[in-house]
């Protein structure tokens, strides 16, 4: 796990963490600051999606869906909306 995170914080590749059995995710920091979160703050299901920039949302989405019902990794690039814009 160690150098998991070193290699993801020197690429600065931010993890969002999904568990599909009851729900709940996790972020790390580059991902609070990528997604305009405050530091703490745990990005919801809902506010993953609603930070994704629009026109990517429907792909990113179905990425997601696809690794939830396939159990392929799932993977995507996308743009971030920021709530400070």
């Amino acid at each position: 796990r160690e150098t998991l995170a070193l290699a993801t914080r020197t690429a600065r590749i931010g993890t969002w963490e999904y568990n599909a059995t009851d729900g709940s995710a996790r972020n790390d920091a580059l991902i609070e600051e990528l997604f305009g979160v405050p530091p703490g703050e745990k990005l919801s299901v809902e506010g993953y999606f609603g930070r994704i920039h629009e026109s990517d949302r429907d792909a990113v989405q179905a990425a997601f869906n696809a690794a939830l019902t396939t159990d392929t990794p799932y993977f995507a690039r996308y743009r971030v909306r920021r709530p400070d814009g």
